[in-house]
């Protein structure tokens, strides 16, 4: 709470963060000054759960996310053990990310590799109990 009140941005290079709140999540990532902020990680100690306690959609939140020029300006992202249902064009931005996803189509895969910035990427495709990794 006491970041997100401060009248400036924080200058940070990598950012980490425990939350089961989005929308904090959302408030906190958006007082980083984004031409300082390459790495964010981004881990639910709950595994799962990110929609407990959350006002409205977690999708709509991360939609919101993806807008914010921190997102943009970041190298690596680490958002693993919630899966996200959002487009993987959202992360043809970063030279580096690993998520978790509940659905990817090859034509998404083909689509990131094709952008000349990207270099690795590890998904983790999950429906139900069921986790398969991609890496490519």
């Amino acid at each position: 709470i006491l970041l997100v009140n401060q009248p400036f941005l924080f200058s940070v290079r990598d950012f980490s963060i425990q939350d089961t709140n989005l929308p904090r999540v959302l408030a906190i990532l958006q007082r980083l000054h984004p031409e300082t902020l390459r790495k964010l990680d981004i881990s639910d100690v709950n595994y799962g759960s990110w929609r407990i306690g959350v006002v409205g959609d977690a999708e709509q939140v991360m939609e919101q996310m993806v807008e914010t020029p921190q997102w943009t300006s970041l190298n690596y992202v680490h958002l693993i053990h919630t899966p996200i249902n959002i487009p993987l064009h959202n992360f043809v931005y970063f030279i580096e990310f690993e998520i978790a996803v509940q659905s990817v189509t090859i034509q998404d895969i083909l689509r990131l590799k094709n952008v000349d910035t990207f270099g690795e990427a590890e998904v983790q495709k999950m429906q139900s109990n069921d986790t398969n990794r991609i890496q490519f």
